[in-house]
């Protein structure tokens, strides 16, 4: 499969235990080719309120998350969020996710095909599909 940006979607349901374990042998394997995703996906990851400051489901996001290279909002991925918001109707977390996928021209690894199938010369991965 190669490298991939993964969004965030993927990372959550991979810390949920959501997908089976096929998809769970998918989204390992991308972790081991080289699997990138965006400081958004750290911080929708790590942002949500439900994590207690000490919790295990916490440490296993943040242990995630070091295995994977994070992408930072360069000005080229900030530029192109901008464009993906203005010519669809992304908010601004995918647009940047998107952004960040078409920057470094790779495949997107997203479940949520619809959100994104406006985003033109966006390749897309559904990692829940075999």
């Amino acid at each position: 499969m190669g490298a991939c940006v993964l969004d965030t979607n993927a990372v959550v349901y991979y810390l949920n235990r959501y997908g089976g374990e096929g998809f769970r042998s998918r989204f390992q394997d991308m972790v081991r080719q080289g699997a990138i995703v965006s400081v958004i996906t750290r911080i929708e990851v790590l942002g949500w309120p439900g994590y207690a400051q000490t919790s295990a489901a916490l440490a296993d996001a943040e242990a995630l998350l070091s295995l994977l290279r994070e992408e930072p909002l360069t000005d080229r991925v900030v530029a192109t969020t901008i464009a993906l918001r203005r010519s669809t109707r992304l908010r601004v977390p995918d647009a940047a996710i998107a952004a960040t996928a078409l920057v470094l021209d790779l495949p997107l690894a997203t479940s949520n095909l619809d959100d994104f199938k406006a985003v033109d010369g966006l390749r897309l991965i559904d990692p829940l599909q075999g």
